[in-house]
């Protein structure tokens, strides 16, 4: 983390993000399967941080995917997970630090080749995360991305992403940050 994000520009944060995800995809027929999954997503930070706290996430998704004869693929997925906040001070009232949260998210995918050697991907996700006691923190929005991938020969693939993200962080004015890259 930048030291930015401290008034003590002497201490260092670093922030460890793991993942640990199953997934499976049931064959219906030849075009259509199910989706389904189970993941925790879990953040540290090496120095107390209120603003990104520490905290685990613990989802499952359920969807269907379409698979189509040109190589395009359409999924749509729901996800429902339910998070805690660790290492955090006590409920305050004062800074409305809360010590879990619930959080919905329902994702539309797609990839289409594009010629023999360029696929576009694309997701649009509309995402909801409320908090227990503290409905201030709760935000919602859409988010996605848009990708392109260009295989220039076997051996070279150029690719381009855009996107938008929403996540939580909580200071004094905000809940969340919207980042866009």
């Amino acid at each position: 983390n930048s030291f930015n994000d401290y008034t003590n520009y002497g201490v260092r944060n670093i922030r460890t993000d793991e993942q640990h995800r199953f997934d499976a995809v049931f064959d219906v027929d030849g075009a259509w399967r199910l989706l389904g999954g189970v993941a925790r997503t879990e953040r540290s930070n090496s120095e107390t941080f209120f603003e990104e706290a520490d905290n685990r996430l613990d989802t499952v998704d359920a969807g269907v995917r379409r698979d189509f004869l040109s190589g395009s693929v359409l999924s749509l997925i729901a996800r429902h997970g339910r998070g805690e906040y660790f290492n955090r001070p006590d409920l305050s009232p004062v800074y409305q630090l809360d010590n879990g949260f619930t959080q919905r998210e329902q994702e539309i995918r797609a990839a289409w080749p594009v010629g023999g050697k360029t696929t576009l991907q694309g997701r649009l996700v509309h995402v909801a995360r409320e908090h227990e006691h503290f409905p201030a923190r709760d935000y919602s929005g859409m988010v996605g991305s848009l990708s392109i991938a260009v295989r220039a020969t076997d051996k070279l693939t150029l690719t381009g992403n855009a996107g938008r993200e929403l996540g939580a962080y909580q200071s004094d004015a905000s809940s969340y940050a919207s980042t866009e890259r």
